[in-house]
């Protein structure tokens, strides 16, 4: 989508597209599971397709296009939450439907002028590399969830954001490199679950006081508290980085 508004603004209005109206930009991003770019544009045509299917009860209030290896969802006259709404739902459908593709999705803020589309697109487009990065798609999908992720994003100097991370964790990387152990892989899981043991014991499996004792074992090898909320600020903010890196 061009970032001049005289390339595609009179372009739309000739259709019927009002320059007051409310507008949401969404992004589907494909992957081949083979990373075979070569079958990506074909895919794009049949995700288009799908998408133009799904969507029809709601034919008067969006458009699709492809562009490149990602399909633009344009809705106007809709909500952020009605947009987030669809995009989940269509995401759950396309990942029944479409198994041998990753799908990356991003939804952009609203914008009440055609003139500002193009913000809306740059901003979906950023929220679906983060989930690329992250590997993640299932709850991050919004702009304005995306705050911190897009301030490491922006920062020109990502030696900083390295150097950061491995002062904060970098000893429980090395440490579960020479012991093979997975004390990265607990904080991420402890986080995830809000920082409660139980939560974490569930989803991993383990029993509380596995965890307890592997969340004990962390605090010793960083010399840190996770109860202090500097500590845990600090740590969080650098598992946010791992994906980054």
């Amino acid at each position: 989508m061009p970032t001049h508004e005289e390339l595609y603004v009179q372009q739309l209005e000739r259709v019927g597209f009002k320059c007051g109206w409310d507008y949401v930009v969404a992004i589907i991003e494909l992957e081949d599971d083979e990373h075979n770019t070569n079958n990506i544009p074909t895919y794009a045509e049949m995700v288009k397709s799908y998408i133009e299917k799904k969507l029809s009860y709601i034919r008067n209030n969006y458009f699709a296009v492809n562009i490149g290896k990602s399909v633009a969802i344009v809705f106007y006259n809709k909500t952020d939450l009605e947009v987030e709404k669809i995009m989940k739902e269509l995401y759950i459908s396309m990942n029944k439907d479409f198994r041998n593709l990753k799908l990356f999705i991003g939804i952009g803020k609203c914008v009440n002028n055609l003139k500002l589309l193009y913000k809306g697109y740059e901003e979906a487009k950023n929220v679906a590399k983060i989930n690329r990065l992250i590997s993640n798609n299932k709850v991050h999908i919004r702009y304005s969830e995306m705050a911190i992720y897009r301030l490491l994003l922006e920062m020109e100097n990502k030696e900083i954001i390295k150097e950061f991370h491995d002062q904060t964790i970098g000893d429980l990387v090395v440490y579960d490199k020479v012991n093979n152990t997975d004390y990265v892989e607990m904080l991420e899981s402890y986080f995830e679950n809000n920082c409660k043991i139980n939560e974490t014991a569930k989803s991993l499996y383990l029993h509380r006081n596995t965890v307890n004792y592997k969340i004990s074992k962390i605090e010793e090898i960083l010399d840190i508290n996770l109860d202090d909320i500097g500590d845990k600020s600090k740590i969080y903010l650098s598992l946010m980085i791992r994906y980054l890196l």
